[in-house]
Protein backbone atom coordinates (compact mmCIF):
# COMPACT_ATOMS: atom_id res chain seq x y z
CA UNK A 1 0.00 0.00 0.00
CA UNK A 2 1.41 3.35 -1.06
CA UNK A 3 1.85 6.08 1.50
CA UNK A 4 1.39 9.73 0.47
CA UNK A 5 3.24 12.37 2.43
CA UNK A 6 2.31 16.00 1.90
CA UNK A 7 5.07 18.49 2.69
CA UNK A 8 4.21 22.17 2.60
CA UNK A 9 6.35 24.12 0.17
CA UNK A 10 8.80 26.53 1.77
CA UNK A 11 8.42 28.86 -1.24
CA UNK A 12 5.65 31.43 -1.50
CA UNK A 13 5.20 33.02 -4.93
CA UNK A 14 3.01 36.07 -5.59
CA UNK A 15 2.98 39.07 -7.90
CA UNK A 16 4.24 42.43 -6.61
CA UNK A 17 0.60 43.64 -6.46
CA UNK A 18 -0.38 40.63 -4.32
CA UNK A 19 2.61 41.15 -2.01
CA UNK A 20 1.60 44.80 -1.56
CA UNK A 21 -1.66 43.59 0.05
CA UNK A 22 -0.14 40.72 2.03
CA UNK A 23 0.49 41.48 5.72
CA UNK A 24 1.26 37.90 6.70
CA UNK A 25 4.30 37.22 8.87
CA UNK A 26 5.85 34.14 7.27
CA UNK A 27 7.96 31.50 8.99
CA UNK A 28 11.72 31.95 8.89
CA UNK A 29 11.85 28.71 6.87
CA UNK A 30 10.11 30.31 3.90
CA UNK A 31 11.38 32.12 0.80
CA UNK A 32 9.07 34.78 -0.65
CA UNK A 33 9.31 35.16 -4.44
CA UNK A 34 7.96 38.01 -6.59
CA UNK A 35 6.81 36.46 -9.86
CA UNK A 36 6.92 39.68 -11.91
CA UNK A 37 10.23 41.17 -10.67
CA UNK A 38 13.58 39.83 -11.89
CA UNK A 39 17.26 40.39 -11.11
CA UNK A 40 18.66 42.55 -13.91
CA UNK A 41 18.15 40.95 -17.31
CA UNK A 42 18.02 37.41 -15.90
CA UNK A 43 14.99 35.12 -15.52
CA UNK A 44 15.65 34.83 -11.75
CA UNK A 45 12.71 36.10 -9.72
CA UNK A 46 13.54 38.60 -6.96
CA UNK A 47 12.96 37.18 -3.49
CA UNK A 48 13.08 37.87 0.23
CA UNK A 49 13.94 35.52 3.09
CA UNK A 50 11.17 35.52 5.70
CA UNK A 51 12.26 35.92 9.33
CA UNK A 52 9.14 34.99 11.30
CA UNK A 53 8.86 38.56 12.61
CA UNK A 54 8.42 41.02 9.75
CA UNK A 55 5.93 41.23 6.89
CA UNK A 56 7.07 41.11 3.26
CA UNK A 57 7.07 44.92 2.97
CA UNK A 58 9.58 45.26 5.83
CA UNK A 59 12.06 42.67 4.58
CA UNK A 60 15.03 43.35 2.28
CA UNK A 61 15.43 41.72 -1.09
CA UNK A 62 18.25 39.19 -1.36
CA UNK A 63 21.07 39.97 -1.72
CA UNK A 64 20.32 42.39 1.12
CA UNK A 65 19.78 45.93 -0.06
CA UNK A 66 20.64 45.23 -3.70
CA UNK A 67 17.21 44.59 -5.13
CA UNK A 68 18.86 42.99 -8.14
CA UNK A 69 20.07 46.27 -9.65
CA UNK A 70 23.58 47.15 -10.84
CA UNK A 71 25.09 50.61 -10.48
CA UNK A 72 27.99 52.35 -12.19
CA UNK A 73 29.80 55.52 -11.19
CA UNK A 74 30.82 58.09 -13.83
CA UNK A 75 33.32 60.81 -12.91
CA UNK A 76 33.59 64.37 -14.26
CA UNK A 77 36.51 66.48 -13.08
CA UNK A 78 38.94 69.26 -13.94
CA UNK A 79 42.32 68.92 -12.25
CA UNK A 80 43.42 72.50 -12.97
CA UNK A 81 41.73 75.53 -11.49
CA UNK A 82 39.64 77.83 -13.70
CA UNK A 83 38.03 81.22 -13.08
CA UNK A 84 34.23 81.28 -13.12
CA UNK A 85 33.11 84.54 -14.70
CA UNK A 86 29.67 86.17 -14.48
CA UNK A 87 26.90 84.86 -16.75
CA UNK A 88 29.17 82.31 -18.45
CA UNK A 89 28.69 78.60 -19.13
CA UNK A 90 31.53 76.14 -18.59
CA UNK A 91 31.79 72.45 -19.50
CA UNK A 92 33.64 69.65 -17.74
CA UNK A 93 34.22 65.99 -18.54
CA UNK A 94 37.69 64.80 -17.57
CA UNK A 95 40.37 67.35 -18.28
CA UNK A 96 42.65 70.05 -17.00
CA UNK A 97 40.61 73.25 -17.24
CA UNK A 98 36.96 74.13 -17.72
CA UNK A 99 36.04 74.91 -21.33
CA UNK A 100 33.51 77.43 -22.62
CA UNK A 101 32.15 75.03 -25.25
CA UNK A 102 31.33 71.33 -25.48
CA UNK A 103 34.14 71.05 -28.04
CA UNK A 104 36.83 72.09 -25.55
CA UNK A 105 37.47 68.60 -24.12
CA UNK A 106 36.73 64.93 -24.69
CA UNK A 107 33.13 64.02 -23.74
CA UNK A 108 32.37 61.49 -21.02
CA UNK A 109 30.48 58.43 -22.35
CA UNK A 110 27.66 57.05 -20.18
CA UNK A 111 25.51 53.90 -20.44
CA UNK A 112 21.75 53.65 -20.73
CA UNK A 113 20.13 53.72 -17.32
CA UNK A 114 18.62 55.88 -14.59
CA UNK A 115 20.67 58.59 -12.88
CA UNK A 116 20.05 58.02 -9.15
CA UNK A 117 22.55 60.21 -7.30
CA UNK A 118 25.29 62.78 -7.72
CA UNK A 119 28.22 63.29 -5.36
CA UNK A 120 29.68 66.75 -5.91
CA UNK A 121 32.89 68.25 -4.51
CA UNK A 122 33.90 71.83 -5.26
CA UNK A 123 37.34 73.24 -4.46
CA UNK A 124 39.04 76.63 -4.57
CA UNK A 125 42.79 76.91 -4.97
CA UNK A 126 42.66 80.71 -4.76
CA UNK A 127 39.93 83.36 -4.34
CA UNK A 128 36.70 82.02 -2.84
CA UNK A 129 33.48 82.89 -4.65
CA UNK A 130 30.54 84.52 -2.91
CA UNK A 131 27.48 82.48 -1.94
CA UNK A 132 25.34 82.72 -5.10
CA UNK A 133 23.87 79.40 -6.28
CA UNK A 134 25.44 77.90 -9.41
CA UNK A 135 23.58 75.37 -11.57
CA UNK A 136 25.05 72.05 -12.77
CA UNK A 137 23.30 70.25 -15.63
CA UNK A 138 24.05 67.01 -17.48
CA UNK A 139 24.17 67.76 -21.22
CA UNK A 140 24.98 65.86 -24.40
CA UNK A 141 27.73 66.75 -26.90
CA UNK A 142 25.38 69.27 -28.57
CA UNK A 143 24.63 71.02 -25.25
CA UNK A 144 21.10 69.58 -25.04
CA UNK A 145 19.92 69.17 -21.45
CA UNK A 146 19.64 65.57 -20.23
CA UNK A 147 18.86 66.35 -16.60
CA UNK A 148 19.32 68.90 -13.82
CA UNK A 149 21.99 67.85 -11.32
CA UNK A 150 21.70 70.76 -8.85
CA UNK A 151 20.89 74.48 -8.85
CA UNK A 152 22.50 75.16 -5.47
CA UNK A 153 26.24 74.52 -5.85
CA UNK A 154 28.77 76.97 -4.41
CA UNK A 155 32.49 77.69 -4.63
CA UNK A 156 32.43 79.87 -1.48
CA UNK A 157 34.94 77.92 0.65
CA UNK A 158 38.02 75.78 0.11
CA UNK A 159 35.95 72.57 -0.03
CA UNK A 160 32.21 71.90 -0.39
CA UNK A 161 30.46 68.54 -0.60
CA UNK A 162 26.95 67.78 -1.88
CA UNK A 163 25.03 64.50 -2.15
CA UNK A 164 22.01 64.92 -4.42
CA UNK A 165 19.25 62.34 -4.99
CA UNK A 166 18.15 62.18 -8.63
CA UNK A 167 15.79 60.16 -10.79
CA UNK A 168 15.96 60.68 -14.56
CA UNK A 169 16.64 58.35 -17.47
CA UNK A 170 19.55 58.60 -19.90
CA UNK A 171 20.51 56.71 -23.02
CA UNK A 172 23.99 55.57 -24.08
CA UNK A 173 25.55 58.88 -25.12
CA UNK A 174 28.51 61.28 -24.82
CA UNK A 175 28.08 63.85 -22.05
CA UNK A 176 29.42 66.88 -20.16
CA UNK A 177 28.49 68.68 -16.98
CA UNK A 178 27.49 72.27 -17.78
CA UNK A 179 28.21 74.90 -15.12
CA UNK A 180 25.88 77.92 -15.42
CA UNK A 181 27.34 80.90 -13.53
CA UNK A 182 25.08 83.76 -12.38
CA UNK A 183 26.25 87.31 -11.69
CA UNK A 184 28.41 87.04 -8.57
CA UNK A 185 29.64 89.57 -6.05
CA UNK A 186 32.96 87.70 -5.94
CA UNK A 187 33.97 85.17 -8.59
CA UNK A 188 36.11 82.14 -7.74
CA UNK A 189 39.43 82.45 -9.55
CA UNK A 190 40.69 78.86 -9.37
CA UNK A 191 37.66 76.59 -9.22
CA UNK A 192 37.85 72.81 -9.45
CA UNK A 193 35.03 70.27 -9.65
CA UNK A 194 34.81 66.55 -8.99
CA UNK A 195 31.37 65.08 -9.68
CA UNK A 196 30.36 61.41 -9.62
CA UNK A 197 27.06 60.32 -11.15
CA UNK A 198 25.59 57.04 -9.94
CA UNK A 199 23.64 55.36 -12.75
CA UNK A 200 21.39 52.32 -12.24
CA UNK A 201 21.62 49.96 -15.19
CA UNK A 202 18.46 48.41 -16.66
Amino acid sequence: MAITINIDSQNVVQTSAEWALDNTVYSDLQILFVSDLFYGSTDQMQFKKADGVQTFADLDYMPIGAGGSSMVSIEYTNVGGSALNDLQDYFVSNGTTLGNTVNSSVPEPIPTGTVKKAYIATYNASTFGSSEDITLTLVDKDNNTLGLISNAVKWDTRNNFYAVDLDFSVTEINTFIRIDVPAMVTNPTSAKLCLNLIIELP
